[in-house]
C-alpha cells in the first residue's frame, strides 16, 4: 500500500517578492498623499494665523496714526537714533529708495507717546506718559506678533523732500515681514501700512 505524500501549500520566493513590492508601492502612494495633504493643511493654518496677526498690526497702527502728531524717535538697528538726521545723510535709505530697517519707532500724541518696539521676533506696542514711563492700561503693552523677521519704515515725503527728517515727516510707510513655520511648512507674509499723522 503506497502512502500518498501531501503537498504543503506555501508561497514561492517569487510570489513573496511580488507581494512585498506591491505593498511598498501602495504604502508609498498612501504616505505621499497623506504627507502632501498634511503639508497643505499646515500651510493653510499658518497663512491664516499670519493674516490674523497682520490685520491686528494694521488696525493698531491706524489707531496710532490717527492719534499721533508725528514721530519723536526712530532707533536704527543697534540703537542709533536717526530721528533728526536728514534722509540723504543715511546711506542705507539711499540704497533702498528711502526704506530703512529699525528697532523702535516712538510716536508723540497729546498725552504722551506710543512706542512700536521690535526685539528678537516680537513686535510690541507700548503706551508711555509724557515723562517716558510705560503705562499699563487699556491693554498696553501688547505683543502684536511673535513672528516678525524685519521691521522697515519709509517716510512718505522721501521722494519729494530728500533733505527731510523723520521728526518732520507727515507720515510713514511701515513694512513688516511675518514668518512662521511648523513641521516641514514655512509661510512668509509681508505687511505694509501707511500711517499718516492726522493731528500733525
Amino acid at each position: 500500500m503506497k502512502l500518498l505524500k501531501k503537498k504543503t501549500k506555501g508561497f514561492t520566493i517569487l510570489e513573496l517578492i511580488i507581494t512585498l513590492s506591491l505593498v511598498v508601492i501602495v504604502l508609498g502612494v498612501v504616505y505621499t498623499f497623506f504627507f502632501s495633504n498634511s503639508k497643505t493643511l499646515t500651510t493653510t493654518e499658518l497663512n491664516s494665523d499670519l493674516q490674523f496677526e497682520a490685520e491686528k498690526i494694521q488696525d493698531e497702527l491706524l489707531v496710532v496714526g490717527t492719534e499721533s502728531k508725528g514721530i519723536s524717535q526712530v532707533l536704527y538697528l543697534g540703537g542709533l537714533n536717526i530721528t533728526d538726521e536728514s534722509y540723504n545723510a543715511i546711506s542705507d535709505m539711499q540704497a533702498q529708495e528711502g526704506k530703512i530697517e529699525v528697532n523702535e519707532i516712538r510716536f508723540v500724541d497729546d498725552n504722551g507717546y506710543y512706542e512700536l518696539d521690535y526685539e528678537g521676533t516680537n513686535l510690541t506696542i507700548r503706551k508711555l506718559d509724557n515723562s517716558g514711563n510705560e503705562l499699563t492700561e487699556d491693554g498696553y503693552p501688547e505683543v502684536l506678533s511673535k513672528n516678525v523677521t524685519n521691521l522697515y519704515i519709509r517716510p512718505i515725503d522721501y521722494r519729494m523732500n530728500n533733505l527731510g527728517k523723520f521728526i518732520n515727516a507727515p507720515g510713514i510707510e511701515i513694512s513688516i515681514i511675518l514668518k512662521k513655520n511648523k513641521g516641514y511648512s514655512e509661510v512668509s507674509l509681508p505687511v505694509s501700512t501707511i500711517v499718516k499723522f492726522r493731528n500733525k
